[in-house]
């Protein structure tokens, strides 16, 4: 009967370490990738002082998260070949624009510039019949 007692507390046990390992598991994979994004917020100066104290699988984590940074931006940038842009501009339509012209509007007050040709005396007479 002693027996029987033993085996199952040494079940519930070995249950227990193997639900223990899994959260350190998944403790240490958060951890890891939050050390990453501070890593990356950082920037490289950040790397040195952080990279002493680095376990050998945060640091290929982070060699990881270097590389898709890079390839992202590769693919960003043969985005935007010109033939690219230039396909994107031919298929975009042509804006049409209307112009509502608001009948109560002020108009604008200008000062119309002098007249060089013809001084005022003269083209009075000169429009007179």
């Amino acid at each position: 009967m002693r027996w029987g007692v033993l085996k199952a507390e040494l079940d519930r046990v070995k249950g227990l370490n193997v639900e223990l390992e899994s959260k350190n598991k998944k403790l240490s994979e958060d951890l890891a990738a939050a050390e990453a994004k501070m890593v990356v917020a950082v920037g490289t100066s950040g790397k040195e002082a952080i990279g002493e104290h680095q376990s050998p699988k945060f640091k290929d984590i982070q060699k990881l998260i270097v590389i898709a940074d890079k390839l992202e931006r590769s693919k960003v940038k043969k985005k935007a070949t010109p033939e690219a842009i230039f396909r994107k501009a031919s298929s975009i339509p042509s804006p049409t624009t209307t112009i509502h012209v608001n009948s109560e509007s002020k108009s604008i007050e200008r000062k119309s510039p002098p007249n060089q040709c013809l001084p005022p005396s003269m083209a009075l007479n000169y429009f007179t019949p």
